[in-house]
């Protein structure tokens, strides 16, 4: 199975996609599966960047750039995959860690960088921006797409706050159980391009 993450390089903070495959656009960082975990996991303030790669570069979590990846997941399915009729896109899911709650942009400095952290660090745009994208597309083409996210019972648990996981669990089973549909259209989905 083919897989790409997306991390950001320390040195020149830039968004970088790992690779489990091979391409012919950018040269192959050599990360194994458990280096390209610890690199999307390196969120600053809470781990460390790792190095790895000849010669050793520096990576961290890629959330500062794309949190939501849907965006570059589509654009490297296309150009992985440029002859559309060899292969065409049928499912994509989208999972959130949950909706942060509103906040207003506030008058001091740290508060304005805070909502700054926040919008570039907001999932839920990224996701409505694909979704409205993706209507433009040829109904033929067009993926399935399915966004889910915790909407309420998440908003103050950060993500240092791992002591909460019981809070996690009720939350996101609320959620679920109000997205039954949605999750029986997304398993449909699934089942039916297992068949062709």
């Amino acid at each position: 199975m083919a897989s790409v993450v997306c991390a950001g390089s320390v040195g020149v903070n830039k968004a970088v996609r790992l690779r489990s495959y091979p391409c012919n656009w950018e040269p192959s960082t050599g990360c194994t599966v458990w280096q390209a975990a610890r690199a999307t996991s390196a969120a600053p303030l809470y781990f460390d960047p790792i190095s790895f790669g000849a010669p050793p570069k520096r990576y961290i979590d890629g959330a500062l750039h794309h949190n939501n990846p849907v965006r570059v997941l589509w654009d490297e399915a296309n150009t992985v995959w440029k002859d559309k009729s060899s292969r065409t896109i049928g499912c994509i899911i989208s999972i959130g860690t949950g909706r942060p709650p509103l906040h207003a942009i506030g008058k001091r400095a740290d508060e304005i960088v805070r909502t700054l952290v926040k919008m570039a660090t907001d999932t839920e745009t990224a996701a409505q921006e694909f979704a409205d994208a993706n209507r433009h597309i040829d109904q033929a083409q067009r993926p399935a797409y399915f966004r889910f996210n915790v909407e309420q019972g998440l908003e103050n648990i950060g993500l240092e706050e791992w002591k909460h996981f019981e809070t996690l669990a009720e939350a996101t089973d609320a959620y679920l159980n109000g997205k039954r549909q949605e999750l029986d259209d997304c398993v449909d989905s699934l089942v039916s391009l297992s068949r062709k």
